[in-house]
């Protein structure tokens, strides 16, 4: 099976999750997590590049193909800083997988207003 351009063939990956729900955090704070894909075809699956709707999130994917059967971690950095309320940045992962050639996973989550120290016990 190749694709319409003829030249890497398509192959099934399954994603352990498609978003990663990751509660609340406090501004400021960074999350680290991962994602973990595994090749279902019989084609080695090749991520070409990866985009990211947001800075606040950088990805690490693996630079070699996934052969068939095998899975590979995606490491993800999230970076809280200046963001409040219900977030929800999304990352495209543009491979060789069936159907559409790119796989879109996201972070889901809260972020609470960093709380001011107190100068005085007294003080709200």
């Amino acid at each position: 099976k190749h694709d319409a351009a003829g030249s890497v063939p398509v192959t099934g990956v399954r994603w352990d999750k498609d978003t990663l729900f990751f509660g609340t955090l406090e501004e400021g704070a960074a999350l680290v997590d991962s994602f973990r894909v595994t090749n279902t075809g019989s084609a080695p699956y090749i991520i070409s590049r990866t985009q990211t709707t947001c800075d606040c999130t950088v990805l690490q994917a693996p630079g070699y193909p996934i052969m068939p059967g095998e899975s590979a971690v995606l490491r993800i950095n999230f970076n809280s800083a200046g963001k409040l309320g219900l977030t929800q940045p999304a990352v495209i992962i543009y491979d060789n997988s069936t159907p559409n050639k790119r796989s879109i996973l996201y972070l889901k989550g809260n972020i609470n207003a960093r709380k001011k120290p107190r100068k005085y016990p007294w003080e709200d």
